[in-house]
């Protein structure tokens, strides 16, 4: 076969055999590439069955595309033989890198996260793998997790019994041998073994037998022959992987006992919950945390009014404001929790993918002028509520409602509040339910930014300060809505957007001077007016008298930056990442300052903490730019090259025309040397109007290319606009 042509295919090599097939180096003349070529052995060529089974081998690799799945390329035939056309996986097999002792931690680990993403990939498209085991994933020359080999894939859809009826698993195997025409015996799950129905989680007890396997250099099971390893898949419990090597981190053991449990409804549901335990390995258990992670769930609206919808969110989003200024809980951001919005999902679900100890649901129902407000915190690990409740009030109670669920959560989770914490969750912020109102809608534009999200939140803010001239979240949200189109909006964008957040900002500045949250708007208003000095002073004072405000530490850390203090930007970074913990930018512009700093032991533990936050992050909201163009060079110093240029350039298809995307995007190209195409993306943000002259001269990122001719006149520009 090697040195023959298999229709315009040059054989090359071979490069495995198995009862499956037999797999093939080539050369494709036409497109000048290499590729791998698998067809069945020549004396099963004939055999229907087979060619049945490679033909749906093509179908289901078809039906997957993902980053971490070899890509099917064609189904051919030459002559009578049919073969498929694969990608070409250049690298080593787990198995072989087995060879040479157990994987070390965090690799073991990294290539675990994106084996379980390519499993959930597939099982989200409803094939079943059935033969996973080392020697089908491989290890790229870049350090990337390939699955390879989809000839016992099975469609969901389909079903997956073989030998109806049968329990007994001689019906099936060749207990004396390799078990490949149906599987590989010391990598099946029970289930699989014994002929039974099989669902995505018998590929997880086969995941669980590779990682263990690659954490300890053992397989948990395998034993001289085949019998002997059936009854101990079926029967034996493994050691548990701590006792085996050391430097595993906290939870390992407890994943791996899950993954391999006898039975089906033991192990985790899906894949995706398999990857948020992953995320919460290095977390201790819930009972001996000292800061519990608590998610604040949109709560549902009950009204006949499809309008009080933003009354029902914005109850929601206040209590959750509440909340963070107790200095004794962790509370995940409303990009998180909100993610759930709409989705009926079980809320212990809910908080194994957020990874949170507990969960506040709730719904609201207004009649007139009358609110019932229902409430329930739920236990992440058992399902039981620890306190519920069922408020029946005025609308113009809604202040007090918020205060006592704050409260009352507060005392379930056994926290008792300072008086500075008691007063922040008291405090009433108007008078008037009209004015709050309109505050509640306007928020909820900011969410999400655009040019005309943000100029009806202005419009919308404006109303509510006119009805109440004190009310002082709504003077800090028309600032905010104005500051957000000075930086970023280029369609909205006038000279009056500047005057308007520095109205704003000084009208609540004088009405509470003493507040973190106006100190914060003052330090950022004095930041956009070029003023550093004044707002670092704003915002340091913002920190003193808030720690728990991310903003003020987020900003604080936006504005060291600009004046080249990264000492300072990197503590204000790595603060706003402890203070929530589903904030992955500030993780990722820590590790850029950290990598521009020489400090590389410090960088790579910031790393490994951004990347499995932005993977939580993305499995919520995937079509989230900025997680891509601030995750790409996560990958790329973490070894994952080919993703970390996936991801930005996925970030540029999302958003195209987005001036922070295409800058975050070039700042990227300039680390991988593509210095043109940056340079590029840079032009393009300034002859759009788009740019930051602090960012333009003190990012590191931009220092490949501060004397390229292009980039200084590019500055030039800018600093003459």
């Amino acid at each position: 076969m090697i040195g023959s042509t298999l229709a315009h295919y040059e054989i090359l090599d071979l490069l495995g055999k198995g009862g499956m097939g037999e797999v093939y180096r080539a050369h494709d003349p036409r497109l000048r590439r290499d590729v791998a070529i698998k067809l069945l052995p020549a004396s099963l060529a004939d055999d229907p069955e087979r060619r049945a089974r490679l033909e749906r081998e093509a179908r289901l690799l078809a039906s997957l595309q993902h980053a971490n799945i070899a890509s099917i390329f064609g189904l051919e035939e030459d002559a009578t033989v049919p073969f498929l056309v694969l990608e070409l996986v250049e690298g080593e097999s787990v198995a072989a890198r087995l060879e040479r002792g157990p994987l070390p931690v965090d690799q073991a680990l990294a290539l675990a996260r994106q084996v379980v993403a390519a499993l959930e990939e597939a099982h989200r498209s409803g094939v079943l793998h059935r033969d996973l085991k080392p020697a089908n994933v491989m290890i790229t020359t870049r350090g990337q997790a390939k699955v390879l080999d989809f000839g016992l894939a099975r469609s969901l859809l389909a079903g997956s019994r073989e030998a109806e009826g049968s329990e007994d698993p001689t019906a099936r195997l060749d207990l004396t041998g390799s078990g490949e025409l149906l599987g590989t015996l010391a990598y099946m799950s029970p289930e699989q073994a014994l002929g039974r129905d099989l669902d995505g989680r018998s590929d997880l007890f086969s995941f669980g037998v590779v990682l263990y396997e690659m954490l300890t250099g053992r397989h948990p099971f395998r034993r001289p022959s085949g019998g002997s390893t059936l009854d101990a898949l079926l029967n034996a419990a493994p050691e548990p992987p701590s006792t085996l090597v050391s430097g595993l981190p906290a939870g390992a053991d407890a994943l791996l006992s899950r993954l391999l449990a006898k039975q089906p409804d033991g192990r985790y549901e899906s894949a995706n919950e398999v990857l948020s335990a992953l995320d919460r390995l290095d977390e201790p258990p819930v009972g001996r945390r000292s800061s519990p992670t608590i998610a604040v769930l949109p709560f549902a609206n009950s009204s006949s009014d499809p309008h009080d919808e933003f009354l029902a969110d914005g109850m929601a989003d206040e209590i959750l404001s509440a909340l963070t200024k107790v200095r004794s809980l962790r509370v995940l951001s409303r990009t998180s929790s909100f993610a759930f919005k709409g989705r009926s999902e079980d809320v212990r679900d809910i908080a194994r993918v957020l990874g949170v100890d507990v969960v506040l649901e709730g719904s609201l129902r207004r009649v007139g002028p009358r609110l019932r407000v229902t409430t329930q915190l739920v236990d992440a690990a058992d399902g039981y509520h620890l306190w519920s409740d069922r408020f029946d009030r005025d609308l113009e109670d809604v202040f007090a409602v918020q205060e006592e669920i704050a409260e009352s959560v507060a005392r379930a989770l056994q926290i008792v509040l300072t008086q500075p914490e008691r007063e922040a969750i008291q405090r009433i912020p108007t008078a008037s339910i009209e004015a709050y109102e309109l505050y509640l809608r306007g928020r909820g534009l900011l969410q999400w930014f655009t040019d005309d999200r943000a100029v009806k939140a202005q419009t919308l803010f404006r109303r509510a300060v006119s009805l109440d001239p004190t009310f002082v979240p709504a003077w800090l949200g028309l600032a905010e809505a104005s500051m957000l189109i000075v930086q970023w909006g280029l369609k909205a964008r006038s000279p009056a957007d500047l005057e308007i957040a520095v109205e704003a900002s000084e009208r609540a500045f004088a009405i509470a001077p003493d507040q973190a949250e106006t100190l914060t708007a003052k330090g950022l208003v004095a930041w956009l007016q070029d003023d550093a000095a004044s707002a670092v002073a704003a915002l340091e004072r913002a920190r003193i008298l808030d720690p728990r405000l991310w903003q003020a530490a987020f900003y604080l850390a936006r504005v060291s930056m600009t004046r080249g203090d990264r000492e300072a930007a990197v503590r204000c970074y790595l603060e706003a990442a402890d203070i929530q913990p589903d904030d992955y930018q500030s993780l990722c512009l820590a590790a850029s300052l950290l990598e521009a700093m020489g400090r590389e032991e410090q960088l790579l533990a910031v790393c490994r903490r951004a990347r499995r936050v932005l993977e939580g992050h993305l499995r919520l909201h995937p079509e989230d730019p900025r997680a891509y163009y601030l995750g790409s060079p996560i990958q790329h110093l973490l070894g994952h090259q080919e993703t970390a240029l996936e991801w930005a350039e996925t970030a540029l298809a999302l958003g195209p025309s987005d001036g922070a995307v295409r800058y975050n995007v070039a700042c990227f190209y300039l680390s991988i040397g593509r210095l043109e195409a940056a340079l590029d993306l840079l032009e393009a943000n300034v002859a759009t109007g788009w740019g930051f002259g602090r960012w333009l001269e003190q990012d590191p990122d931009l220092d490949p290319v501060r004397d390229h001719p292009r980039f200084q006149a590019l500055l030039r520009r800018f600093q003459e606009r």
